[in-house]
């Protein structure tokens, strides 16, 4: 389903995960199970939002964890800029 930036939609945080699992994937071709562990829960919310806010929190939550990793360079970092 296409959303539109301005549709309100609501996602559990498993949905939400996943939705950061597959942002880290398409970049790195290995997901969050690959990678050391990094609590995401802060930029997960349970009340409905915009589709603008969850993709901003997808890439703030994607980059949170690519800056928690060890021994990521800055041209691995720029893909998730």
């Amino acid at each position: 389903m296409a959303y539109k930036a301005d549709d309100v939609v609501q996602f559990t945080f498993d949905q939400f995960y996943d939705h950061v699992d597959r942002y880290i994937s398409r970049r790195l071709g290995v997901g969050l199970e690959s990678l050391a562990d990094v609590d995401i829960y802060d930029y997960w919310q349970a009340d409905p939002a915009p589709i603008s806010f969850w993709r901003a929190q997808v890439q703030d939550a994607a980059a949170y964890v690519m800056e928690n990793q060890d021994c990521v360079d800055s041209e691995i970092l720029s893909l998730f800029e």
